[in-house]
């Protein structure tokens, strides 16, 4: 025991206690900030009948819950999304852990396998998408490149017909009025 009656486990713990509440006080204020106050917006704003843009706002009370409690496709919506979430339960967590235990197995062999596999975890959806727009754009893209080598011409794989490539895939390509880069391709 200190001269203030407070013995070195008690002050240990308090100690202990109050480095925790350092370390999660920012994300317990994230959790607040972004899914807490959200969830919360929601519920409040779902008694509103609003467009979501203008200023005008009616309190309508419980009345979109009720309107949405008689709606049938939102019933068939949350039917197909439950159907979704226990299939992939069932489909999903069997198949990973297969994966797992058959690359964990194969030993160091397989290290690239493991690779590949994670690679895609550690990228956010966003860079590969990016990577993506670059990789297949048709000027300067990889398959485009690759298909310059070999004598052909750019392929377009963003949408658009396949108007200079020198593949026989001509007659599966869109029809100019689905392309939506229509304007910039030329008609050779």
């Amino acid at each position: 025991m200190n001269e203030k009656g407070i013995s070195l486990v008690q002050l240990r713990q308090r100690k202990t206690r109050q480095t925790a509440a350092l370390f999660l006080a920012p994300v317990i204020i994230l959790l607040v900030v972004f899914i807490a106050y959200p969830i919360i917006d929601t519920f409040i704003t779902s008694g509103y009948q609003w467009n979501g843009i203008s200023a005008d706002k009616k309190m309508v009370g419980l009345a979109n819950w009720a309107k949405l409690i008689k709606d049938t496709k939102f019933w068939i919506a949350f039917k197909n999304n439950v159907i979704i979430m226990i299939l992939s339960i069932i489909i999903q967590i069997p198949l990973g852990l297969a994966m797992a235990t058959f690359l964990d197995f194969g030993g160091k062999k397989l290290t690239i396998f493991k690779v590949i596999w994670f690679i895609p975890m550690l990228m956010s959806s966003v860079a590969i998408g990016f990577l993506f727009t670059y990789a297949l754009a048709t000027n300067g893209g990889i398959v485009s490149t690759i298909s310059g080598w070999f004598g052909g011409g750019n392929i377009d794989l963003l949408g658009c017909p396949l108007q200079n490539a020198s593949l026989p895939a001509e007659p599966y390509s869109l029809p100019k009025a689905q392309c939506p880069l229509q304007g910039e391709h030329s008609d050779g």
